[in-house]
Parts: structure tokens; sequence; C-alpha cells
């Protein structure tokens, strides 16, 4: 699961050489069982990835905690983006599913799936410590 994860990270052309990354999202969107997506909405959403025990944090209020178990291999989905898809458990507990892609654009988007809501993070960008 490591080598998928760095795989979608060096597919965006950065030199990533460490085991945990940083990163801020700067919009947002939401969407509910039987409703459209939301407007986009301006943010700043700290991202952690730590690959070496696939923890993934995202820094919301509260902090929003997965355990990937499970991750596909990278592939170009119907609208031409990068994906690769991990099966998360998060802090309660609860299953779900984050997609990591890259738009055709290029630019790097985290969804996260449950059964009633989809999030997406885009305009996400890496950062040093």
């Amino acid at each position: 699961m490591k080598r998928l994860i760095l795989v979608l990270l060096l597919f965006t052309s950065i030199n990533a050489f460490a085991d945990k990354f940083n990163a801020n999202a700067y919009k947002y969107a939401v969407k509910y069982t039987g409703q459209e997506w939301s407007d986009w909405h301006s943010c700043i959403v700290p991202i952690y990835i730590d690959t070496d025990n696939c923890f993934i944090t995202i820094g919301t209020v509260p902090a929003q905690k997965y355990v990937a178990y499970q991750a596909t291999e990278p592939f170009y989905d119907e609208q031409g983006g990068y994906t690769v898809k991990l099966r998360v458990i998060d802090q309660d507990n609860d299953l779900g599913m984050l997609h990591l892609r890259i738009d055709p654009e290029n630019v790097a988007q985290l969804y996260i799936e449950f059964a009633n809501v989809v999030y997406v993070y885009s305009d996400i960008r890496l950062w040093e410590q």
C-alpha cells in the first residue's frame, strides 16, 4: 500500500523520499446522499499521510483520522484522472473509501466517501515539515 500512495504522489512530479507527507487542501465540497454537490468552499485544511503506518489525518476541527487497510492498483478513471482507492476505518470505526486522485489538469484531490456523505478536498499542495 505504501508503494501505491508513493506512486500517486510521485505522479504529480513531486520528489518525495520521506515516509510522511504534509499537504494543505485549499478547496472542499460536500455531497449528501440524494443531493447535488455543494459549491466549492475556500479553506486551508492540513492533510497528513504516514505511509509507514497507513495513517491519514485530515486536520479539520475535530480532526478526521483514518487507517487504510486495503488499496487498489492505480488506474485512469472515466474522466481521465489518475486514481488510487483506499479502504479505510475512521476514528469512530466507520468503514469508508478514500480516493486519491490527480485530475487531467494535474490538480490533486482527495475524496472521502461514506454511506451517506462524500467530501472532496481539492487544490492539494505538499509542504515541507
